[in-house]
């Protein structure tokens, strides 16, 4: 998910491009890939996965991550914490993904 994100980001020109971009790219990459969208939340709430590992994963994702946080400094979650910022966008991104799946045709 993260390199399918991640890819042409470089070239997306500013921070509202950039963020359309990462957008775009990830509720595509997750209404084509329900069922690996499904083990990613089983795995972010899982006890059996270690903090660290979960924190390695967003270190991975740190372009992305980075732009939301930096973008949020900027809205109306400015003086938010960053993990409210991250679950908020993280639950309109599934809602968005939910209802491309259901409705392809719309999906755009």
């Amino acid at each position: 998910m993260i390199s399918t994100v991640d890819d042409g980001l470089s070239n997306a020109g500013d921070e509202r491009e950039q963020l359309l971009h990462v957008w775009a790219r990830w509720t595509r990459w997750g209404a084509a890939n329900g069922e690996k969208r499904r083990v990613l939340a089983q795995i972010s709430v899982s006890e059996d996965v270690l903090e660290s590992t979960k924190v390695a994963g967003f270190a991975v994702a740190h372009r992305s991550v980075n732009l939301i946080r930096q973008l949020a400094r900027h809205g109306a979650l400015r003086d938010q914490d960053s993990a409210f910022v991250g679950a908020v966008v993280e639950s309109l991104a599934n809602t968005t993904m939910d209802f491309m799946s259901r409705n392809p045709k719309h999906a755009e």
